[in-house]
């Protein structure tokens, strides 16, 4: 059988493909030609491809059975291309403001292919789909000709029909800080620099320097690891530094609210404390310092930002206190005790008692001064004086009753039955079943258990085993402490701020005294001491002076009682806010009351703070703020 019959050409439908067949009878040498012709009498007119040719005649020589296998194809017609816009670099990594990013590419028309006879074969002329995307100028995106160039430093982003720059940095809510993810290198490859981020700084208009430190580190960082660094501190604004406000410079030491002193074995000796602070006539007490203008701040912007001048201290010269010529210097008068109160430094001459307050002295009722104890004060006991009150041992179930502070070096130790009343601040090392009305502050320095507390200003629970455990505590302004409650649901109750019911109290006390007045003034008539004590026969003279004594100290607490009331009936008016503060736990038990709403907390909050929105009269749970400075 010869080579020519042998060999058979078969033709796709379509025209674009053929395949050959060789005879099994053939057992000769297969050629190049004897294909070629077989090729021109099936009437395929297309140049020959001669890889095609050759790969068979390869296989042919191993002895493969090369029939059905693909000896010519047609050339295959090119479909036409769209508009598109492609990315010339990688998109995982940003972009700087400047950089061509991306480039437009225009359609490319269809080109008609040829079939194996010769005969043109066009491509699918169907519309071109989609269109280029769009450059938007708010999305950091501009267009020059065929490149699309970045506005912003950022991320290139790209879908159907736009570009756009994600940022990488962010301001935080008050403007005041820029932070963001640091990369090792940018779109295209090339590393990024300090002065490259302080360019795209520049072009988002912040014109502060960056934060080199923290910048160089992660910088380091993403180099080293090839991993982004996140929440990089980039920039930052500086603050506005208010001025301090005019202020008392103190030359005289105030050591009240040592806990302690500790002996040679380390352990803490209660029974040694501070004491109020004692002046000599003539010394020089304290000298004012004016208030200082602050600095102001800067946006990151390079805004001005206005700060807050200090303010002028209202300080004036009490009792017993000489001001200078050039109303700066306060000088002692008098020996005695110094007290701050109410805007006035004054120093208050001083009852000492050398011991306890017992059977032995009998109540203590001051209509001038102030009284220091050395000793205790025992149950059943009075202290009633206009200054202040220092007790350097302990109180029992006594009555103390001042109209500045008390201190209390120990402590105190009640019933229920005594009661602590200041016009001031009340200071003491622990208190137990106590009740305690301050018109100013109320700081332990331990445990407050199972008390009832009223302060105008905070509570301030403040040492290192500071607890409130049950009680009921209210404060005008604050109330702090390590811990509240007990892990067993002791029931403690807090008040946040005054209300009206306080108000209600403190007139009934008010209806209180001056029904007493009356029925005093009744019995002594009208006059003055020695007016009144001429009218009594002289046997009845102690009897009138102790009556006298009453009525004075009746008539100067009602004098402050009163001033106390106008000043937290405006306090309530200006809705004076009042916060909790816990260092430590809140445990469950413990209730919270403000404005006719109560909260109950029904699981430890740890480190928290608590306060009562007037407008949505919720309370209000945060994390624990404390001052941290900027850099």
């Amino acid at each position: 059988m010869d080579v020519a019959s042998a060999i058979s050409i078969s033709v796709s439908p379509d025209a674009m493909t053929a395949t050959v067949a060789v005879s099994g009878q053939f057992k000769g040498e297969l050629t190049r030609d004897p294909l070629l012709a077989a090729l021109r009498a099936a009437g395929i007119t297309l140049p020959p491809d001669n890889k095609l040719i050759d790969g068979l005649l390869s296989e042919y020589r191993w002895g493969n059975n090369i029939s059905g296998k693909i000896i010519a194809c047609g050339i295959a017609p090119e479909p036409p291309q769209p508009p598109r816009v492609t990315l010339t670099g990688d998109p995982n990594f940003p972009v700087f403001p400047g950089d061509a990013f991306a480039r437009f590419e225009p359609a490319v028309p269809g080109q008609a292919g040829r079939n194996l006879f010769g005969a043109a074969v066009e491509p699918d002329v169907a519309a071109v789909r989609g269109s280029a995307p769009a450059a938007f100028p708010e999305q950091g995106v501009t267009r020059v000709g065929d490149y699309f160039f970045a506005l912003r430093h950022g991320l290139a982003r790209m879908d159907e029909t736009r570009l756009k720059i994600e940022e990488v940095f962010h301001l935080s809510s008050d403007q005041m800080e820029l932070k963001g993810t640091i990369f090792s290198r940018d779109f295209s490859g090339r590393p990024i620099t300090v002065n490259r981020i302080r360019q795209a700084l520049l072009a988002m208009g912040i014109t502060m320097p960056p934060c080199l430190l923290s910048l160089e580190r992660a910088l380091a960082k993403a180099q080293a690891s090839n991993q982004e660094q996140e929440g990089v501190l980039v920039a930052c604004s500086f603050n506005p530094r208010p001025g301090q406000d005019g202020h008392l410079d103190m030359h005289v030491r105030d050591k009240r609210f040592k806990a302690g002193l500790t002996d040679s074995h380390g352990r803490i000796d209660y029974r040694q404390r501070g004491r109020l602070p004692t002046v000599v006539k003539g010394a020089l007490i304290a000298t004012y310092v004016e208030p200082t203008p602050g600095h102001p701040g800067r946006s990151l912007g390079n805004r001005h930002i206005p700060n807050l001048p200090g303010k002028n201290q209202l300080v004036r010269a009490g009792a017993n206190v000489r001001l200078s010529d050039d109303r700066r210097s306060f000088y002692a008068q008098v020996d005695g005790i110094l007290i701050f109160q109410e805007g006035a430094l004054s120093v208050s001459e001083v009852y000492y008692v050398d011991g306890n307050v017992d059977m032995h002295t009998g109540h203590l009722e001051m209509e001038r001064g102030s009284i220091q104890v050395k000793g205790s004060v025992i149950s059943g006991f009075r202290l009633n004086c206009p200054g202040s009150i220092v007790v350097e041992n302990t109180v029992e179930d006594a009555k103390l009753t001042a109209g500045g502070d008390i201190e209390i070096a120990g402590g105190l130790v009640m019933g229920g039955k005594g009661l602590v009343r200041a016009g001031g601040n009340v200071i003491c090392l622990f208190a137990n079943k106590a009740r305690i009305d301050a018109a100013g502050d109320v700081s332990v320095v331990n445990e407050l258990t199972n008390c009832q507390v009223l302060a105008d200003g905070n509570v301030m629970v403040t040492g290192g085993n500071s607890k409130i455990i049950g009680g009921v505590i209210q404060a005008g302004e604050s109330i702090s402490a390590l811990e509240i409650g007990t892990p067993l649901g002791s029931r403690t109750i807090i008040h946040l701020g005054l209300d009206e019911g306080f108000l209600y109290k403190k007139n009934q006390e008010v209806l209180a005294i001056r029904s007493n007045l009356r029925v005093l003034e009744e019995k002594l008539g009208p006059g003055g001491s020695l007016d009144i004590l001429g009218r009594f026969p002289p046997e009845e003279e102690d009897a009138i002076a102790k009556l006298i004594h009453s009525r004075n100290m009746l008539t100067l607490f009602l004098q402050r009682l009163e001033e106390r009331i106008v000043r937290c009936r405006k306090k309530i008016e200006r809705g004076a806010p009042c916060t909790l503060k816990v260092l430590g736990v809140i445990h469950p038990g413990t209730v919270l009351h403000c404005r006719g709403k109560n909260m109950t907390i029904r699981s430890p909050l740890e480190f928290s703070q608590i306060s009562f929105d007037p407008k949505s009269r919720q309370f209000k749970v945060a994390p624990l703020q404390l001052s941290v400075p900027r850099r």
